[in-house]
């Protein structure tokens, strides 16, 4: 059994992060309350309250904007629960993220030979800073893709000097690279967030949440992954 809210709230059920689990939520006075982890328990560091509508309404719950572009893209947990929003650091601005999105978007163009046709509509995406729930950090929409202003409370690593991987290291054989800087390895790449959602926008879809890639469904702190052959494969399986 679970106790989430006072016995005259009406309950709810959504899906609130988008990753195709229902969690619990109630609604008390024009008031949403969301269990965003799922424990079934009120946190007010992690859960959140918004207010829509009035005392009297009759709370009703959906996906009204339709299908989004591939799942949203999560930290892979919370930051400490001592952590606070100065922790993380600034919130995310326009200027910082933009030559990351210029070099997300030359290393597509790089992997998979874009012609003119293909690259137009990466430099047409509209970017939106907003705060997203949970452990989101990024979601892809049509053509849009939304960030989270604070990486999921883990504030982001944004790189001085995005098309290179100085700050990184290898990890293993694989296309995993690791945060040398300990202080970054607290941070979330924004540079592998961005590629990860331009390339849904590219038509790649998202793996399971724990493969791994930068297509796996999460991101941890100071972890940061490149698009390659994998994604390129992946790209051109899905124009067949």
């Amino acid at each position: 059994s679970t106790r989430f809210g006072i016995a005259t709230d009406t309950p709810i059920v959504g899906d609130w992060l988008g990753d195709g689990r229902d969690r619990i939520g109630v609604h008390r006075n024009g008031v949403f309350y969301l269990d965003m982890d799922g424990d079934g328990r009120w946190n007010s560091s992690v859960d959140r309250s918004f207010r829509f509508g009035n005392a009297g309404d009759t709370p009703i719950i959906g996906n009204w904007a339709g299908p989004l572009g591939g799942q949203a893209l999560h930290a892979a947990g919370l930051p400490a629960a001592t952590a606070d929003t100065a922790d993380a650091g600034p919130a995310l601005d326009d200027d910082a993220l933009a030559p990351i999105v210029f070099a997300a978007i030359a290393d597509w163009t790089t992997l998979l030979d874009l012609g003119a046709e293909q690259l137009n509509p990466l430099y047409d995406v509209r970017f939106v800073i907003a705060d997203l729930p949970g452990t989101m950090l990024g979601i892809a929409r049509q053509d849009t893709i939304y960030l989270d202003a604070h990486a999921a409370g883990h504030g982001w690593f944004i790189d001085p000097t995005p098309a290179f991987d100085e700050e990184f290291e290898p990890v293993g054989s694989g296309a995993e690279l690791r945060a040398i800087d300990s202080a970054m390895a607290e941070r979330m790449d924004l540079r592998t967030v961005v590629s990860h959602e331009l390339g849904h926008l590219l038509g790649l879809p998202d793996l399971a949440p724990l493969a791994g890639g930068l297509m796996g469904g999460t991101l941890e702190p100071g972890q940061r992954f490149r698009p390659g052959a994998a994604e390129r494969e992946a790209y051109f399986a899905a124009l067949a």
